[in-house]
């Protein structure tokens, strides 16, 4: 049984609860990353591959972090080998409350990361008899 609550997802066969980060994880990791978002976003011709590689870094490490909270026997070139950055990327969109019940609701349902076809809305209204009122 995790030891938080989270937003489910899986991976390699594998389903792991995905809390929010600690504060300390926020702490050391939104601000550097931040930073080279913003470099990105403002100047991408200044972008290099070392400040990719380093936001790969600390998106990987950030992610560890928080799948530790919940699974701390897995050890880092565990995580390495069965997670690739999709499944990062997952770690961290679900760490930020996006899917499941948002933190604290206990109750809520929860999300399974997948990929597929999004439901498309159909519409229940028909019309009966010949149109006329």
């Amino acid at each position: 049984m995790p030891k938080f609550n989270g937003v489910d997802i899986t991976v390699g066969g594998r389903a792991f609860v995905i809390p929010p980060p600690s504060l300390r994880t926020m702490k050391q990791y939104r601000a550097p990353a931040a930073a080279l978002m913003h470099k990105l976003a403002t100047d991408p011709a200044a972008f290099t591959p070392a400040d990719g590689e380093q936001l790969d870094d600390l998106m990987v490490d950030g992610a560890y972090e928080i799948v530790l909270r919940n699974y701390p026997e897995l050890t880092r070139a565990e995580f390495e080998e069965l997670f690739d950055m999709p499944a990062v990327n997952a770690v961290l969109a679900a760490s930020s409350g996006k899917g499941g019940g948002g933190p604290g609701n206990d109750e809520a349902s929860q999300s399974t990361s997948s990929i597929g076809t999004p439901s498309q809305p159909v519409s229940a209204i028909s019309q009966a008899g010949d149109g006329q009122t």
